[in-house]
Formats: C-alpha cells, structure tokens, sequence
C-alpha cells in the first residue's frame, strides 16, 4: 500500500491486487465493483490483506495484495481523480480492468 495525495492534496491509499480471473485490479476498481453491486465482499484475511468477493454470477473472486513493483510487463497504474486505476498496455484498447 501506497499513501498518495490526489489532486486536491487529500490523502488517499492506493493499493494493488492480483485477482484469480488472472486480472489485476485497484482499490478505486474494486470499490466501484462493490459500490454497483457487481461484486460482494464475503471475507478477508486481515493478516495477508487478501480478500474473497463474490461476482453477480456466484463466481468466488480471491484478491491478493501486489506493490507496483510486482506489476507485470504491460501493466501499470493510472491516476484518477479519485486514487489510480490498473491499466493493461497490451490489451489493443489500453483497457482498465472495465466493469
């Protein structure tokens, strides 16, 4: 976890997830998953920071903390007003782990 300032100078954390759908995601991500109903929070681990959601679909969903460094080739982090987002430079559309 990375404590950063956004543009109004208010602190905020960032952190990072490798998520078992093979996809890698932002707190802001995962809020705004949670927040639209899309996924729901079943449990965590307050030790590892991992944490399992549930999909829509009844799909369980492992999240495990990554620091930026363990980004992979062709991932990386872009700011938003609200914290970063995972952006995947290989994929044609720079797409951002979308909803």
């Amino acid at each position: 976890m990375d404590s950063s300032l956004d543009h109004r100078g208010v602190a905020y954390m960032r952190s990072l997830y490798v998520c078992s759908d093979g996809q890698y995601y932002s707190d802001v991500q995962i809020w705004e998953r949670l927040e639209r109903d899309i996924w729901h929070v079943c449990c965590w681990d307050s030790e590892t920071g991992g944490e399992w959601v549930e999909t829509v679909g009844g799909e369980l969903l492992h999240l495990t903390p990554v620091t930026e460094e363990q980004l992979p080739q062709g991932i990386s982090t872009e700011p938003v007003d609200c914290g970063h987002v995972v952006v995947n430079s290989q994929h044609p559309y720079g797409c951002r782990s979308e909803l």
